[in-house]
């Protein structure tokens, strides 16, 4: 950073580091917008608080007024007062500029730092909406540098834009005294990299967390208040130490993928080629890398990751990138106490990796999933909770394995990068356009904005919580110890079928101690809903009932979220609660959506004006304490007549918390259905 930046001089480096030509603008001659008397009226009022001598106000009014009529009309946007025009434009005017070089100066800056907060609809009385996509990436960059932080505030539901929104549309002009802004506006020039306004952001947010994590039993309002306030603090001493935070711990330990959503957050055309066709971001679970950054050879990243393959095992085993380790993320629902042990292992071969100074070792965790939805349900489960349990630096591969794969063909890499890989057995080479999708992550399942993944659910009657007192108190631990086995399946799994961890071993029971009102995953528009049916399976619901053993089977209505409804049955066997959604075009028949362990489920509950919909939680435990259990999945369901369904299926879960039923799955007697 220069600086010997003053008065004098800071007009001219900032012309220069802003690429403006001695170009004379077009500018207007002629007021005529429909929303002229209040440009007129805010100009006005910006000059008369400035202070400026009586003779020079006339002449300042209306170039400024010029400036933004221009601007409006070239653009096609409406003004309104608080879109932070006119906070940006008054720096400017310290630089005692004429009015050609004022608009140029504004222009450019709006166009290539300001984020795209404000959509303009044409046809439209309303002059503005908000864009979110800037405020869902500070988002993500939080959750990715400080989970912590990042889930306090979104169990506070407090958005991005309830306080960021004038830090964004004035580049921090809002806040920032006047000395203290010119000197962080000459940094920042010098930069040249629009997206240190994120990053600026999240220095200021980290600073600020033990004030506002403080602040817990305060109103969210308040905590609002706070978080807007934070960049006034600034002086001018704290700039280089600023800049230096923004550097060394936030620039350089981002992927710099980031880059690539460049085309979503701002107006201006960087000429960079992106290799990942994200329209929206909103729906991402968390930072969303492109596949090409995971390739060992790759420089592009600006960081190691450790790749995290969570595909089924014989899939794993049939190719995978050979930096990659793997976990089954199924073992989180089926075997919880297997899973919990495969993660420590896991991150224990991340920090040997590290140590050993591996090309796999690194301390960014990439998630990567199948490509495909109904498997990577489990993998986006995982992901939550690794988050849940503030874990630095987690994201997740944009197209999963069927994008990588697909990659590396096309780039004549595969046998460079994969290890292992069969192209009889692939399912990537048997279906190669398998993993497109529309979505973020290419898959449909990875809302978290406006259901927050860590947020709670409110509004629920949990009156019906003696039975899980009763289940808590035969509730008891039996795991296995299997760390050594797990440990050198995760390295290696694909040495043989012996190191796998089979879904039917029993390696422990589900922790359901503790109050029966959980902070929960809100998952409410049903995505963590796992299958172990392919998606096309349909079956005589009568018929396989009787293969199966079934208990009981009921009628009802799947809600996936708060609109979707589809007739479907709950099937309740010995051990599982299976959800069917029922075939419109051939009675009688259905596909498994759903199979759940019973010793999973956590709580049952109701509301109270809506008694038939039923809420089923299921859960594992965070630790060996009597804390509260995670919950990993709900399935909710309306029911015409409940209590008898919720009877039976509480009676049958203490059974097999008892120990009065072996636990068993179906799974032989479903594939004899299906192969009927």
């Amino acid at each position: 950073m220069e600086s010997n930046i003053n008065d004098e001089t800071r007009a001219q480096i900032w012309k220069l580091h802003l690429g403006i030509k001695d170009t004379k603008p077009n500018l207007k001659e002629f007021f005529g917008l429909e929303e002229q008397s209040e440009i007129r009226e805010d100009c006005v009022k910006l000059v008369e608080a400035l202070g400026n001598p009586e003779d020079d106000r006339l002449a300042i009014t209306s170039d400024l007024e010029t400036v933004l009529t221009t601007y409006a009309e070239t653009y096609g946007y409406k003004y309104f007062t608080d879109n932070g025009w006119l906070e940006v434009i008054e720096p400017l005017l310290t630089l005692k500029i004429g009015r050609d070089d004022l608009y140029n100066f504004f222009e450019i800056i709006h166009k290539k730092y300001i984020p795209n907060i404000f959509t303009y609809p044409k046809n439209s009385e309303e002059s503005h909406s908000i864009n979110d996509q800037p405020f869902h990436l500070l988002r993500l960059l939080l959750f990715y540098h400080d989970p912590e932080l990042c889930s306090f505030l979104d169990t506070k539901k407090i958005n991005p834009d309830s306080y960021a929104l004038s830090w964004f549309r004035s580049l921090f002009a809002a806040h920032v005294n006047i000395k203290a802004l010119l000197t962080l506006w000459d940094a920042y020039l010098q930069a040249s990299n629009p997206f240190l306004i994120f990053f600026l952001s999240l220095v200021m947010l980290v600073n600020a967390k033990e004030q506002i994590m403080s602040m817990k039993d305060q109103s969210k309002e308040a905590i609002i208040k706070t978080l807007n306030s934070v960049p006034s603090a600034l002086e001018i001493d704290d700039i280089p130490d600023l800049f230096y935070l923004v550097e060394t711990h936030y620039v350089s330990q981002t992927p710099r993928c980031i880059s690539e959503l460049h085309k979503l957050i701002f107006n201006y055309d960087s000429g960079i080629e992106f290799s990942m066709e994200l329209t929206d971001i909103a729906q991402a679970l968390c930072l969303p890398i492109p596949v090409s950054h995971l390739l060992p050879s790759s420089n592009n990243s600006g960081v190691r990751f450790f790749i995290v393959d969570c595909r089924p095992a014989e899939q794993y085993n049939n190719g995978h990138l050979s930096t990659a380790f793997h976990l089954d993320c199924s073992l989180m629902l089926q075997e919880p106490s297997a899973f919990n042990t495969a993660v420590q292992a896991l991150l224990a071969a991340q920090k040997q990796a590290i140590l050993a100074g591996s090309l796999a070792g690194g301390k960014h965790l990439c998630f990567m999933g199948s490509g495909r939805d109904e498997e990577d349900r489990y993998v986006h489960m995982v992901v939550a909770s690794f988050l849940q349990k503030h874990h630095l630096y987690v994201s997740l591969a944009f197209g999963g394995y069927a994008a990588l794969h697909h990659f590396v063909l096309r780039n004549n890499c595969l046998d460079k990068y994969f290890t292992d890989h069969n192209k009889k057995l692939c399912l990537s080479c048997r279906n190669p356009q398998s993993f497109i999708g529309n979505s973020p992550m290419g898959s449909r399942s990875l809302s978290s904005s406006n259901s927050s993944l860590l947020g709670a659910i409110d509004g629920e009657n949990a009156s019906n919580t003696s039975i899980f007192d009763r289940m808590a108190s035969v509730m008891k631990n039996r795991a296995v110890g299997v760390k050594e086995k797990l440990v050198d399946y995760i390295i290696n799994p694909s040495a043989g079928d012996e190191r796998h961890v089979s879904a039917t071993d029993r390696l422990g029971r589900r922790y359901t101690g503790g109050s029966n009102i959980f902070s929960l995953f809100d998952v409410d528009n049903g995505d963590g809903l796992v299958s172990n049916e392919p998606e096309d399976f349909e079956f005589d619901v009568e018929e396989w009932c009787k293969a199966n053993n079934a208990l009981s089977c009921f009628k009802c209505e799947e809600i996936t979220d708060e609109i979707k409804r589809y007739p479907s049955y709950l099937i309740l066997t010995e051990t599982h609660l299976y959800i069917v959604r029922a075939i419109p075009q051939n009675k009688g028949f259905g596909k498994i959506v759903a199979k759940r362990p019973l010793e999973m489920i956590v709580q049952i509950t109701s509301r109270r004006r809506l008694p038939n919909l039923i809420t089923i939680k299921y859960g594992q435990a965070n630790d060996e304490s009597n804390s509260e259990p995670t919950i990993m999945a709900l399935d909710k369901l309306n029911i015409p007549e409940p209590y008898p369904v919720t009877r039976l299926l509480k009676q049958q879960v203490i059974k097999v918390l008892n120990g009065e039923v072996e636990n068993h799955s179906a799974t032989g007697q479903e594939n004899k259905s299906s192969d009927q």
